[in-house]
């Protein structure tokens, strides 16, 4: 059976329409289509989503279990910036409070107001730690999760690092973090930066094995704002190309300690997650 021809175009208003025939008086791009799945692909897919969803109510379940009934809170919504449970092959528009959509499409870009702003430039400055004269220097630890597969055993690979951080503004709008890492139960070492661009306009943010911060006033960096707090930011942004994947980022400060989360999804499903800790 054929499929006919999908179109897009952009009008003079520079507003997006798609169509099964092109216009006549402009400029348009024929988009191919994927063949639809066969019937085997989709229940294969169905099957797993089932095996997830089991594996997940599991979890929730024994993590509930463990608790005395007297000390358990009563179930509330969780913040959206940062929900409570989080756990491997969990779906991305499930998690986030849903605002965060499963699409392959650059994040757009999101202006902050004069408070979020100053909120978010004393959290970058707390952590490079001028006024206490620590000179953004710490020692932590760094958690890494590997989700391998619901029906592997264990389903998932757990790995701990010392880490060593170097913090700091490197103008008035970049402000640079420096991880030296190396396994404690595993062989391995590297170094990563995490580069954030605060500026009127809004946030970006980049994650890179150089210390380089070109590439920064590159739309792929912008970020959408999940919350903004005295004490936390919590964005996330994606990669364009044809593979899904979207990376949620989690900065906080609690008196004199902070912690960096990262959870990377692919193709919508949690695949690894990143708990840095570090203290003054």
């Amino acid at each position: 059976m054929g499929t006919a021809g999908i179109y897009k175009w952009v009008d003079d208003n520079g507003n997006v329409h798609y169509g099964d025939c092109p216009p006549t008086d402009c400029n348009s791009e024929e988009i191919q289509i994927a063949p639809e799945p066969s019937d085997s692909a989709m229940q294969e897919v169905q099957e797993r989503t089932r095996r997830i969803q089991e594996y997940e109510k599991k979890i929730r379940e024994s993590r509930k279990s463990a608790i005395p009934a007297e000390d358990r809170e009563p179930t509330e919504q969780p913040e959206v910036w940062f929900p409570s449970d989080i756990s491997c092959f969990s779906f991305l528009e499930n998690a986030w409070g849903g605002r965060i959509a499963d699409t392959r499409e650059l994040v757009v870009p999101q202006q902050l107001d004069e408070d979020q702003r100053s909120a978010v430039r004393n959290i970058f400055s707390e952590l490079e730690g001028r006024y206490r004269g620590t000179l953004g220097r710490y020692r932590g630890t760094m958690v890494q999760t590997k989700c391998m597969n619901p029906k592997s055993s264990p389903p998932q690979k757990i790995y701990r690092y010392k880490v060593d951080w170097h913090t700091g503004w490197q103008s008035d709008q970049i402000f640079r973090m420096e991880a030296k890492f190396a396994g404690l139960d595993v062989k391995g070492s590297g170094r990563e930066f995490f580069w954030f661009l605060l500026s009127p306009e809004g946030l970006r943010y980049r994650k890179a094995t150089t210390d380089i911060s070109f590439g920064l006033d590159q739309t792929r960096y912008d970020v959408g704002i999940l919350g903004i707090t005295d004490d936390r930011v919590t964005l996330y942004l994606r990669e364009g190309g044809k593979i899904r994947r979207t990376t949620v980022v989690s900065l906080g400060e609690m008196e004199q300690e902070f912690t960096l989360k990262e959870f990377f999804y692919t193709q919508g499903t949690l695949a690894e997650t990143r708990t840095w800790m570090f203290n003054r």
